[in-house]
C-alpha cells in the first residue's frame, strides 16, 4: 500500500518558493540534516523513499534553512537550536547546574576534612514549556504550529536569531516564546531571519491537505 502523505521531494517546489530558494537548495539542506541525524530518511529508491513531508520533518528543514544561508553553516548548532528548551527553562537549568556544582564542591571539601556531608540534595527544577504551543523544545514547538492551522494562524513571525542561536515564536497579539540561551552576553551585531506568519499558515494548510493524499508510483 502506498504511504499516506507526500515525500519532501514532492513538496520541495512549494517549500522552496516560501523560503526564496531553489528546490535543489531545499534538497541539499535536507541531505545535510539527514547526515546530522535530525531527519529520518526511508531507505530505498522511488517515490516512497526519502524523507516524508511530516510537520516534524518540515519544521527541521524550515529551522535549518532559516538558520543559515550557506550549507557549511548548517552544523551541530542547528541541532542544539532544534533541541533548545524554552529560555526560562534553559535559565532555570543553568541555575540548577551551578547550584549542583557548588553542592558537589562543598561535599568534596567536607570529605577531604573527614566530615560526613549532611547537605540536602537539590530538587530537580520544575518543567517549563512553550507558552504558545505547550512544547518542550523548539523543534516540537515549530512542528506544533505546522500541525495546527489554528495555532499557525496566531503567528506573526517565526524568528531565528542566527547570532545568538535563539528561536522565537511571536504571535499577532504580542506574545513571545523564546527558545535557547544567548551564546554571547556581550553587545554584538545580531542577524535575524524572520519567517512571516502567513507562510507558517500556508505550510500548515499544505501539510493538512497532503496528510490525506496517497503517493503512488508513476
Amino acid at each position: 500500500m502506498a504511504p499516506i502523505g507526500l515525500s519532501m521531494k514532492s513538496y520541495s517546489v512549494e517549500l522552496a518558493d516560501y523560503l526564496g530558494i531553489t528546490p535543489l537548495a531545499v534538497y541539499e539542506r535536507q541531505r545535510v540534516l539527514v547526515r546530522l541525524g535530525v531527519l529520518d530518511s526511508i531507505e530505498g529508491r522511488g517515490p516512497h523513499s526519502g524523507v516524508r513531508a511530516t510537520p516534524s520533518a518540515v519544521a527541521v528543514l524550515l529551522v535549518g534553512a532559516l538558520f543559515a544561508d550557506n550549507l557549511s553553516e548548517i552544523d551541530d548548532r542547528v541541532v542544539r537550536l532544534l533541541n533548545a528548551k524554552p529560555t526560562p527553562m534553559e535559565r532555570r537549568l543553568e541555575r540548577y547546574e551551578d547550584q549542583q556544582a557548588h553542592l558537589e564542591s562543598a561535599e568534596r571539601q567536607l570529605h577531604a576534612l573527614g566530615r560526613k556531608p549532611a547537605l540536602r540534595p537539590l530538587a530537580s527544577p520544575a518543567k517549563i514549556t512553550c507558552s504558545i504551543t505547550g512544547a518542550g523544545n523548539f523543534r516540537d514547538a515549530v512542528a506544533a504550529l505546522l500541525t495546527s492551522e489554528t495555532l499557525a494562524s496566531q503567528v506573526e513571525f517565526l524568528i531565528i536569531n542566527r547570532s545568538l542561536q535563539l528561536g522565537i515564536i511571536r504571535t499577532r497579539d504580542a506574545r513571545i516564546s523564546p527558545f535557547g540561551k544567548a551564546r554571547s552576553k556581550k553587545p554584538r551585531l545580531e542577524v535575524e531571519a524572520r519567517f512571516p506568519g502567513e507562510l507558517v499558515m500556508k505550510i500548515a494548510s499544505d501539510l493538512n491537505v497532503m496528510s490525506t493524499i496517497k503517493e503512488h508510483s508513476s
